[in-house]
């Protein structure tokens, strides 16, 4: 598959201040579909006039995108109920937004963190259901696709039982494979076999095993080979997401994923 064709079937990850103010431009004149970032207050600091502005950009020139909802403090399974609830809010915002830019999934947190909830168990993993039965219902009203990213989570533990509880087609897992290896105390193979029949998505940045790096696809010392044959193997076709930073990496993780392509023909996500 030759590079312009690749840019057509994947996104690349845009925090909405920065797509706003600097990178807008960039993409569109290179044919790029952003994952727009709701990072911490953009829901709050733009008006809906700035966001249509950018919506109608984005379809007049056959762009496509998907979103990835505010995360920072939002744990979905916190103790107290109006907190709870507040969050589901915020998250719901996102949906709204989402459906305005005609979004082709959003991306999640648990918000689960080891060290600060696995003393309560079962409980944080009840509400946190709870919580997400609340989101799959207000987007199974504009259809909108939710995928859970892995972050914190040492071990697919907490997404199965997500997707055991919650069987709504709506629904599926976002891979980050560089989580899997900082963060998680699990070989990225198990998380692949065990998720395997909810993946519609995947993060792909690279790091150097220590910390999330987000380098280039190619420059750290993951196992994408192993990803995508995998991948290639289970006939599976998820959405890719490039989650690099700076302009000049983006153009270095398509081409690596062009190589990457040209080995394990997948037939990735169509988006357009």
């Amino acid at each position: 598959m030759e590079i312009e064709e690749v840019k057509k079937h994947i996104f690349i990850s845009c925090p909405f201040d920065l797509l706003y103010e600097k990178y807008l431009n960039t993409m569109l004149e290179n044919r790029l579909n952003p994952e727009i970032g709701l990072n911490a207050g953009v829901l709050d600091r733009y008006t809906a006039k700035q966001f249509n502005n950018v919506s109608k950009l984005l379809k007049e020139n056959g762009l496509k995108c998907t979103v990835h909802a505010p995360f920072s403090d939002l744990p979905l399974g916190a103790s107290e109920k109006n907190v709870r609830s507040a969050i589901v809010s915020r998250i719901k915002k996102s949906l709204d937004f989402a459906q305005n830019f005609n979004a082709k999934s959003v991306v999640i947190h648990t918000g689960y963190e080891e060290f600060s909830h696995d003393w309560l168990g079962e409980r944080w993993i009840n509400n946190l259901i709870e919580s997400l039965r609340k989101i799959i219902s207000y987007a199974g009203i504009s259809g909108t696709k939710i995928n859970i990213e892995n972050v914190f989570e040492y071990n697919p533990e907490i997404h199965k039982k997500i997707f055991e509880n919650i069987r709504e087609e709506n629904l599926g897992f976002c891979l980050d494979i560089g989580h899997t290896k900082v963060f998680s105390k699990t070989e990225l193979i198990v998380w692949l076999k065990e998720l395997k029949g909810r993946l519609c998505q995947l993060h792909l940045h690279d790091n150097m095993g220590k910390k999330d790096d987000h380098l280039p696809v190619g420059k750290g010392i993951l196992n994408f080979d192993e990803l995508f044959q995998f991948l290639y193997v289970e006939k599976i076709s998820p959405i890719i997401t490039l989650e690099t930073r700076g302009a000049q990496e983006v153009f270095i993780s398509i081409t690596a994923i062009e190589k990457l392509l040209s080995r394990f023909p997948i037939i990735i996500k169509k988006i357009h």
